[in-house]
């Protein structure tokens, strides 16, 4: 398969996406999966692409721009200019071009030669063994049984088909490997089951086609330090706001020059954007920026991107393709975890696990006092893998824990904002939901009518409008100056009471009171007037 620039990635996701020095960013080429030929062979050229299927982008897409336009931030990008010319396709044949032209000064591309990430437990190589030629990837090992990769390292590029999985060997995570022509030292006893892609994926020759992401489910574990979970894509959009760097880890070349690869190899790069419709896939792309000449090389295919937070390993997404060049601008792409959670259930599924379930639906949130109550209704997919929720602060700390769809924390008077909502099956695994900055408890003001009676005192009707509240003990209404009047049971409806008062002009409030205090008075009632 020989080396060739890539068209620039079209420019078509959210506006409220983009960031405040908006430029073009080149699409990536795809470093692809290392295919060497074992004897001096020629490698068919691929099989011309089939006609795209049409299929329906998931409905959580939308909500997912909505969470990382939330957490957006002016992050400056590289120009077209800069970004066009730092793509050009990594060549995956045994002499990559080494790009003599370039200036002696220039920096050479080494992703993963940043640093020697030996005996790292979270990455192994995939190795495809078919007749005179093997092809090298990377994976993340997220469950001992399942791992991530890239949908381009398990489909045969001239059929267009899966690769056969008993071609497959798995590396021992973290360690050096080699081929020899009696098979690869260093792989383990598993064998790969099934792999797993997008029903409508398709190879683009060298380019990252969308949805370049796959699982691949073994027959037994490889190891069992792995991933914690998944990272949500509320996750993706704070460390996308916060600049956080994200590690990546790959068995790829050192660079163009070293057509090599045997050990792992890690760098951390910031995110640059994140793509919500990159080449129509179904979920999010993730874009990063090269570093002190960090890029991906051919090899680094399926590797993994994560983020270390509160001392858990969260597995982002996975590395698709690269430059594997020296110059800056955008760099490394790749697919998030979380937005493909379908495909990652099909894997679960298959390896016997428990599936992940969807985010918390209608959050809500309130203050009563120092004390903020989160409250939502249970995710619409895979509600019956739910044992409990999290509701986390900006940080990713954890502000308190429950097996209910309610839950109250000390938060003092200025209460918490930017929190999540996450729920979450035995081995961790779910996705999360922003919850609404919490307002202080206000009723609206009750409402007020005199009713006729042969008493000098005459009867006074005082309705009040329920509270959004999930915890209310009772409704006291009350007189301008605070003294209570009445009580009314928030079990009732309609929910009133009946005071007699003097004649004179009349105005009430209604609190609403909880297990936490009370809610903040509400306005006055409309005046009404006792007659003689």
């Amino acid at each position: 398969m020989q080396s060739r620039p890539l068209q620039p990635v079209r420019q078509g996701h959210l506006d409220r996406l983009r960031r405040a020095h908006p430029g073009g960013a080149g699409a990536r080429a795809r470093g692809t999966a290392l295919h060497v030929s074992l004897a001096r062979t020629t490698t068919p050229p691929p099989t011309p692409g089939r006609a795209a299927q049409p299929h329906t982008r998931s409905r959580a897409i939308a909500f997912i721009a909505a969470i990382t336009a939330f957490w957006l931030a002016a992050i400056p990008i590289a120009t077209s200019a800069s970004a066009t010319s730092a793509t050009t396709a990594t060549g995956s044949t045994t002499s990559p071009s080494n790009n003599s032209s370039r200036t002696a000064g220039e920096r050479q591309p080494r992703l993963m030669a940043a640093g020697d990430a030996s005996g790292t437990p979270f990455v192994t190589a995939l190795i495809s063994v078919r007749g005179n030629s093997y092809g090298i990837c990377s994976a993340g090992v997220w469950k001992p049984t399942v791992l991530l990769t890239a949908a381009h390292c398990v489909i045969d590029e001239t059929t267009g088909g899966p690769i056969d999985p008993s071609s497959f060997f798995v590396v021992n995570p973290g360690t050096a490997f080699r081929i020899t022509s009696g098979g690869v030292q260093g792989a383990t006893p598993a064998r790969v089951v099934q792999t797993l892609v997008t029903d409508d994926f398709q190879l683009r020759g060298t380019d990252v086609p969308g949805d370049d992401i796959a699982f691949v489910v073994l027959d037994q574990g490889v190891g069992d330090v792995t991933f914690s979970r998944l990272a949500t894509t509320a996750e993706l959009g704070r460390w996308l706001n916060d600049r956080t760097p994200v590690s990546a880890l790959g068995y790829g070349f050192p660079s163009p020059s070293s057509p090599t690869t045997d050990i792992p190899r890690g760098a951390a790069l910031p995110l640059l954007r994140v793509l919500d419709d990159f080449r129509n896939s179904d979920g999010l792309a993730i874009l990063s920026s090269k570093q002190s000449g960090i890029d991906a090389c051919s090899g680094d295919s399926g590797g993994p991107r994560f983020v270390i937070e509160n001392d858990a390993p969260l597995l982002l997404g996975n590395i698709a393709g690269g430059s594997c060049n020296g110059f800056p601008g955008a760099g490394v792409i790749g697919f998030t975890g979380m937005s493909y959670r379908a495909l990652a259930n099909a894997a679960l599924a298959t390896a016997g696990l428990p599936l992940i379930p969807s985010r918390p639906q209608n959050v809500q949130s309130s203050r009563v006092e120092g004390t903020t109550t989160v409250w939502w209704d249970a995710p619409a997919d895979s509600h019956d893998t739910v044992v409990a929720y999290d509701v986390l602060d900006t940080s990713g700390a954890l502000l308190c824990s429950t097996a209910e769809t309610t839950c109250s924390f000390p938060t003092g008077s200025g209460g918490v904002d930017g929190m999540t909502v996450r729920a979450y099956n035995a081995q961790g695994e779910g996705d999360a939901n922003l919850v609404p900055t919490a307002e202080m408890l206000w009723p609206e003001a009750p409402t007020a009518k005199v009713l006729k009676a042969s008493s000098k005192k005459k009867p006074i009707r005082i309705r009040v409008s329920p509270v959004d509240y999930p915890a209310v003990t009772s409704y006291h209404v009350t007189t301008p100056k605070g003294k209570v009047v009445c009580r009314i049971d928030p079990t009732t409806s309609p929910l009133e009471c009946r005071v007699k008062r003097a004649p004179g002009k009349h105005r009430f409030r209604v609190e609403a009171i909880t297990e936490y205090g009370a809610s903040i008075p509400s306005p006055l009632s409309t005046p009404v007037r006792v007659a003689n």
